[in-house]
């Protein structure tokens, strides 16, 4: 009876000292996880800079922000009179011609223009340097000029001109009222999107606010 009793603890500490052994052989030959890598969080895998700039290259451009505009341009130009040395000298006229313009000025980000040197990563943490926003379109249909006021005789060429003016004038209008900043951080907002979706956790995204036109 007292040889069984015995022989029990004998047979547990035998079992115990089997069952160290095989896991540390096992260990040695790296057949089952450390201790410590059962408790590690694997590490994730993301694309390399070179794959990131091609997806980011697959959207092309992104349009970000577009705003409406209206503005009253004109001109004026002297008229052509014939001198009459009979009648007193008339006071000079003047021709004037008055525009309303009504347009969509479209901001974005040319994310082509992204390249290694502007993106950073390290495990799931990106850092990514955008390029600088820009007036990529201004839209103004015919239908969006009016003539509000018209004296004297205006050729097509100098009607055109005073159209493109009013274009330029509304681009520089809209980038004084911040109109590129708007569009770099919305810009920044929609890629940060784009790379959570990809994996990333940690994203740190600069903005370029030099103001630039297309």
């Amino acid at each position: 009876m007292i040889k069984k009793l015995f022989s029990w603890p004998l047979k547990i500490i035998t079992t115990v000292v089997i069952v160290i052994i095989g896991w540390y052989l096992l260990s040695k030959f790296n057949l089952l996880p450390s201790f410590s890598g059962l408790f590690k969080s694997a590490d994730v895998t993301i694309e390399n800079t070179p794959l990131l700039i091609k997806e980011m290259n697959s959207i092309s451009e992104l349009m970000t922000i577009s705003a409406y505009d209206e503005l009253v341009i004109d001109t004026t130009k002297p008229t052509m009179s014939i001198p009459n040395i009979l009648l007193p000298i008339p006071a000079p006229s003047i021709n004037k011609l008055v525009l309303i313009a009504r347009g969509q000025i479209v901001a974005g980000i040319n994310l082509k223009e992204i390249q290694p040197e502007n993106i950073m990563t390290k495990e799931d943490t990106v850092l990514i340097e955008l390029p600088p926003a820009k007036i990529t379109d201004v839209i103004i249909n015919p239908s969006g000029f009016e003539i509000f006021m018209e004296k004297g005789n205006w050729s097509a060429n100098e009607v055109i001109e005073l159209k493109k003016r009013a274009k330029h004038l509304m681009m520089e209008r809209n980038i004084q009222q911040g109109l590129l900043k708007k569009a770099s951080e919305r810009a920044a907002v929609v890629l940060t999107g784009f790379l959570k979706n990809i994996g990333y956790k940690n994203i740190i995204i600069t903005l370029s606010l030099n103001s630039t036109m297309k």
